[in-house]
């Protein structure tokens, strides 16, 4: 029975494995484009984009902040001579 279904099915006259390796290509091509215009529109952002003033205080780090300096003991010491430091 399954092989008189599969008579009925067309053969496929491909490479074996071209088509998934073109395919992949694709894919992979598409995505670089689609990272290198990002890139661009991100530089460009930046390049245009004034700084906010934030006023006086400690300078972060990208992504992470002012995180890595937060107390974890006596933090009302610590918060207490930041605020004598920084004018809080």
């Amino acid at each position: 029975m399954i092989e008189q279904l599969a008579s009925l099915l067309p053969e496929r006259e491909v490479v074996a494995g071209l088509v998934p390796f073109v395919v992949l290509t694709s894919i992979l091509a598409l995505g670089a484009v689609a990272a290198a215009a990002a890139a661009r529109v991100v530089a460009a952002l930046a390049r245009t984009k004034p700084r906010p003033n934030y006023g006086p205080g400690p300078q972060g780090i990208l992504i992470f902040g002012n995180a890595l300096e937060l107390p974890t003991e006596n933090d009302f010491l610590v918060y207490t001579t930041w605020a004598k430091k920084w004018g809080a």
